[in-house]
């Protein structure tokens, strides 16, 4: 596990929660469930919010998953209060359907911590543990300008 890693388990789950609070992530119920070496899971409900049109879970939603926590997780690493996260790169793909009732987990694992970027890959499933969705993302660390 990353040094920078060690600072999300310092946030806690708690705070992780408070940070993707008014956010899209609060709004589509979405909640950080668990923290080990080198991850975190968080839990979606599958609601009527989240559904296309064939009543299954919009795959969209699969990726904003995926970048909602990658996004949070980079910036809860972050060194200094001038830097800010952006995502460079996403990329997943569809295994199987969820539906109205089903509970998604999502767990986030830490590839690489550097300084300028972060990489992460995830693997979601149903509340069965059958793999739903297979992805990564690649966040990067920039600098506001000093004006």
């Amino acid at each position: 596990m990353s040094d920078r890693f060690s600072k999300i388990k310092d946030v806690g789950i708690d705070k992780l929660n408070l940070l993707s609070k008014h956010y899209l992530f609060d709004h589509l119920s979405m909640k950080f469930s668990a923290i080990g070496e080198g991850w975190v899971e968080m839990i979606m409900p599958v609601t009527e919010k989240v559904l296309q049109p064939m009543k299954i879970l919009h795959g969209g939603v699969n990726f904003l998953v995926c970048e909602t926590i990658a996004s949070i997780l980079s910036y809860a690493m972050l060194e200094n209060d001038d830097e800010f996260i952006v995502g460079t790169e996403l990329s997943g793909s569809h295994i199987r359907s969820c539906r109205t009732g089903d509970v998604v987990t999502a767990q986030a694992i830490l590839i690489q911590a550097g300084n300028q970027l972060h990489r992460w890959r995830f693997e979601l499933r149903q509340q069965e543990g059958k793999p739903t969705f297979a992805g990564q993302m690649t966040t990067m660390v920039q600098r506001r300008s000093q004006k």
